[in-house]
């Protein structure tokens, strides 16, 4: 357990290490921009897909039909942005940034159609099945997650 935290917080500090460095050329080559929100995006995508990130809900539809796929709340294509768009001594800070990842690239399971259909719809959650919490302790500490937090069912 201890080896996979220390694992987890290695993954996290790297792909930081790596965003702030895409900020840096992103300052310096402005023109470079959709290079490198791309990369920012790939690299968070990729650092965020353990079950450690995973909110502890699931979309009743993908519980019937036992379908599920990982769902991320927030866009990696909006996190990329935010990034490129904090002040740059902000985004150099590490932490900073592992904060960003860990409070916007958290991910539930829904289908793969609800999934589609959150994405060309602003992430609205009213337009799929409802959320079902099915991991309590995941859902309770699942950071900076208002905006399902409201809409949430207990099984």
């Amino acid at each position: 357990m201890e080896i996979d935290l220390e694992n987890k917080i290695e993954r996290l500090t790297s792909t930081a290490e790596y965003i702030a460095t895409q900020r840096l050329l992103f300052d310096n080559e402005p023109h470079l921009k959709k290079h490198i929100q791309r990369a920012i995006q790939v690299a968070a995508w990729d650092a965020c897909q353990t079950l450690a990130f995973w909110t502890g809900l699931q979309s009743k539809q993908s519980i019937e039909s036992g379908k599920k796929i990982r769902e991320h709340w927030y866009g990696a294509t909006q996190f990329a942005e935010d990034i490129l768009n904090l002040p740059l001594m902000e985004a150099l800070d590490i932490e900073v940034i592992i904060m960003h990842l860990i409070t916007k690239l958290s991910w539930n399971y829904t289908t793969s159609e609800e999934n589609q259909v959150l994405k060309h719809n602003k992430q609205d959650y009213s337009m799929i099945s409802k959320m079902i919490i099915v991991d309590d302790k995941r859902f309770v500490n699942c950071p900076n997650f208002e905006p399902l937090k409201d809409m949430a069912f207990a099984i």
